[in-house]
């Protein structure tokens, strides 16, 4: 029913955002992803959208972008996976993440997603890994299942030492460039220890 809605954002919290278009507020459900990647409140932003219809309830559900949107889609056509469900997957892990796990086959990774048991992983796995395949490759890019492991578990020590998500993904990707440029082998010890250092040299 709805493409997109472009208007202003009127109010943002941890589970949703309002957007205001024509004079009508819309409230949408949004992953914490998107939330991070659209623009504070009074910015204008594009929120691709999709509405989801229930016998007793219409939730409009709102992505930062089309990939984000169209990997929402394919989790809630699995069984066992609605909307709310996938908006904590798509919360907890990015597009890329999840496709590296479908595409690397690790259903482990992917069964430490919230709402994802080991047969549902399986299935994802089974459906997802020719697609996610294609989508890395047209990219230029080859799936590391390691590196994703590293990257959750830099982040989960970021975040009980207090960090935002925000600024944990932002010093987690400059650690993990300066040390590969450096030809250094990944590990969560040395990530950790250089985004530390990342972040203490802009605070």
């Amino acid at each position: 029913m709805y493409e997109y809605i472009k208007g202003n954002i009127i109010e943002k919290d941890a589970a949703k955002l309002v957007i205001e278009n024509g004079g009508v507020g819309y409230t949408a459900i949004v992953s914490i992803n998107s939330l991070e990647a659209l623009p504070p409140p009074g910015k204008e932003a594009r929120l691709y959208c999709h509405l989801a219809v229930k016998e007793d309830s219409f939730d409009l559900y709102g992505f930062a972008d089309k990939a984000e949107r169209e990997m929402f889609r394919t989790l809630i056509s699995i069984p066992k996976i609605g909307p709310k469900t996938a908006i904590g997957i798509l919360s907890a892990a990015t597009v890329r993440d999840l496709l590296e796990i479908f595409y690397s086959g690790d259903a482990k990774s992917l069964s430490r997603l919230p709402g994802i048991g080991s047969k549902t992983a399986e299935r994802l796995i089974l459906e997802m890994r020719g697609k996610a395949k294609k989508e890395l490759e047209k990219a230029g890019e080859k799936a590391d299942p390691r590196k994703l492991i590293l990257k959750e578990e830099t982040l989960a020590a970021l975040s009980a030492l207090g960090y935002q998500k925000s600024v944990a993904e932002k010093a987690y990707k400059e650690a993990e460039l300066e040390l590969s440029k450096a030809g250094e082998e990944l590990s969560v010890e040395k990530l950790i220890k250089k985004a530390l250092s990342i972040i203490m040299k802009r605070s």
